[in-house]
C-alpha cells in the first residue's frame, strides 16, 4: 500500500494544457527568400504586457504517470512522476526524465495551467 492512497502507482493522468506555435525561417527556393512558417508546437501561452494577458494559440496536453510515491521520514509525501507532452497536432513528445514534488503541488498540476488566458480564435 502506497503512503498515499488517492493516487496509485503507473496511474496516468492526461490535462488539457495550452500551445504556442513554434515559428521559424524556412527558406523557399522558389522565391529565393525565407518564409515564416510553423515548425512545431511548445507548451505555454504568450505573453502580452500591452494589455496584461496571455494567449494560446491551441490546446494540446500534458501526460504526467505516477511512478512512486514516498514518505521520507518527517517530511512531507513526495509524488515521482514523469511528464510527457501531446502538441495539438496529436505528436507526443517529452523527455522520461524522473521529477518529484509534494502531493500538493502535484495536486496543482491535475488542474491544468495555473494562469488565466484566452484562446485564439483560429
Amino acid at each position: 500500500m502506497t503512503p498515499h492512497s488517492e493516487f496509485s502507482l503507473g496511474q496516468e493522468f492526461r490535462v488539457p494544457y495550452p500551445f504556442v506555435e513554434k515559428l521559424g525561417q524556412i527558406y523557399n527556393p522558389d522565391t529565393l527568400n525565407f518564409v515564416e512558417r510553423r515548425t512545431g508546437w511548445n507548451p505555454g501561452v504568450h505573453m502580452w504586457t500591452e494589455h496584461d494577458g496571455s494567449t494560446a494559440d491551441a490546446m494540446g496536453a500534458m501526460i504526467l504517470t505516477v511512478v512512486d510515491i514516498h514518505r521520507p521520514g518527517k517530511y512531507h509525501t513526495r509524488v515521482f512522476y514523469t511528464r510527457k507532452w501531446i502538441d495539438p497536432d496529436g505528436k507526443e513528445f517529452g523527455s522520461a526524465n524522473l521529477r518529484w514534488t509534494t502531493v500538493t503541488a502535484f495536486k496543482r498540476l491535475l488542474e491544468g495551467y495555473r494562469y488565466a488566458f484566452e484562446l485564439e480564435a483560429a
